[in-house]
């Protein structure tokens, strides 16, 4: 058995954070400029702790009641500012939030000016003094100790990384060896697990899920699609939609010489409807997690199955290699029990000047969802999830 099968580098990595640096103190002795650093970064940061509190409590008023309320009254007269608070804009919030931040910190460190002149300064040269005076021992235990709170910073921190890596990775090796450490056990269990299992840090999954709902909504479609990454079934559209060589080269075979778009569209229609299964196992697995599965235009090709999803998106990849304009559509289907989450397609007619659903997973020999008259029947809250 090696050494480091006995030792658990994870414990090796926490005794050294929390040793380091009150070593480190141990050879820079402890003066006044060391000691106001300290003072003044401590301040600095409950500063930005307070100026974040305040900040963001201020913020939530103003923008309470759909702006119903005496702070938002104060814009009364500026329409824009108004607007945007009654729309409950979660980018202008944003932006207030910024600001009164910045403001807050501003004013409370110019305040902190004088606490430094009058106070801080001579209070850390007073104490630089007390231990100047003292023995070599002395002297040297608290130039140590004075690291302790960074100690202990620094090992709550790294746990907290630790902690996090453990929730979210799916590497129980890592994971397994991570807990076997009792360094970090101890602090987890005794430091780490209160923290998260406090009410306020529960709530913050549920402000951040609000806040990204809001500001999805606020959203144009354009700005949606710069700053939103969607994954569908494990994958982007993007990737989704991707062809291949055969699968051009099939839907060029099964248009031919045909040169009407909707008729083109139809006959791509009619050969994935009858030639590419749904897979039931896939959506199963898909419940259960979505990026275990391998979804696109090109598994569907290859293995001639899929989901709805993938059966729009190899729809998407034909009609984009003969020339005809087509929709990516996700929205809500009834399959005569229920109504779920589906996708499907739109062609563009030329010669009517509208677009036209398609669906492919619902189509078959005996069931036409191709320009289908009742289509909205069993389909509704469609999103355009990409054009070609």
């Amino acid at each position: 058995m090696s050494l480091f099968d006995q030792i658990n580098l994870i414990s090796v990595l926490f005794i050294a954070l929390f040793i380091l640096p009150m070593l480190f103190g141990l050879f820079y002795p402890l003066n006044g400029a060391r000691i106001f650093r300290s003072f003044n970064s401590t301040i600095s940061a409950v500063i930005v702790i307070i100026s974040a509190v305040l900040s963001i409590s201020f913020t939530n008023y103003l923008f309470s009641n759909n702006g119903d309320n005496g702070l938002s009254n104060l814009f009364k007269n500026i329409s824009v500012i108004r607007y945007s608070i009654i729309n409950q804009d979660v980018l202008v919030y944003a932006l207030f939030l910024l600001i009164i931040l910045i403001g807050l910190i501003g004013i409370l460190q110019l305040l902190l000016i004088p606490l430094q002149k009058k106070v801080l300064i001579p209070l850390s040269n007073a104490i630089a003094a007390a231990v100047s005076a003292s023995n070599k021992t002395i002297r040297l235990l608290v130039s140590s100790l004075w690291q302790f709170p960074k100690s202990v910073w620094l090992v709550l921190v790294f746990a907290l990384l630790f902690n996090f890596y453990t929730v979210l990775t799916k590497n129980m090796v890592l994971d397994n060896y991570i807990n076997s450490s009792g360094a970090y056990r101890l602090v987890e269990e005794n430091a780490i697990q209160p923290i998260i299992a406090s009410n306020v840090v529960q709530q913050i999954p549920g402000f951040i899920d609000n806040t990204v709902n809001k500001a999805a909504e606020c959203l144009s479609p354009a700005g949606k699609k710069l700053l939103i990454k969607v994954y569908i079934n494990g994958v982007t559209v993007e990737d989704a939609v991707k062809s291949s060589p055969d699968i051009d080269d099939k839907a060029i075979e099964l248009a031919g010489a045909e040169n009407d778009h909707y008729k083109m569209a139809r006959i791509l229609y009619e050969w994935i409807a009858d030639h590419i299964s749904y897979d039931h196992q896939k959506a199963k697995s898909i419940e259960t997690d979505a990026f275990e599965t391998y979804s696109g235009a090109v598994p569907a090709f290859s293995e001639k199955t899929g989901v709805c999803f993938d059966k729009a998106c190899l729809y998407v990849a034909m009609c984009r290699a003969i020339g005809v304009k087509v929709r990516l559509v996700t929205g809500y289907a009834y399959n005569g029990k229920e109504w779920l989450d589906h996708s499907w397609n739109e062609i563009y007619d030329d010669k009517e000047g509208q677009w036209i659903n398609v669906d492919t997973t619902f189509g078959g020999e005996n069931n036409n969802y191709f320009d289908r008259i009742s289509f909205d029947n069993d389909h509704q809250k469609e999103e355009v999830q990409g054009e070609w």
